[in-house]
């Protein structure tokens, strides 16, 4: 994937990387302790591509204790 399409989906992660077409479908996650990666499918039999996003854990907040 070229860093240009890369930055555009980032920016907006609601069309195909591929062919921008707007509907697509989940396919499958896997994940650790640290990341979580969802594979997607496109809805469009023309182009048929998949890709995986990566998400990675940054931060934790506590909520209803207090806790130092």
């Amino acid at each position: 994937m070229t860093t240009t399409r890369r930055t555009k989906y980032l920016e907006d992660p609601s069309a195909c990387p591929y062919c921008g077409y707007d509907d697509f479908d989940y396919m499958e996650q896997d994940g650790d302790t640290q990341n979580l990666w969802i594979t997607w499918s496109c809805g469009n039999t023309e182009c048929a591509g998949s890709w995986t996003e990566e998400y990675t854990l940054t931060n934790v907040f506590l909520k209803g204790h207090d806790l130092d």
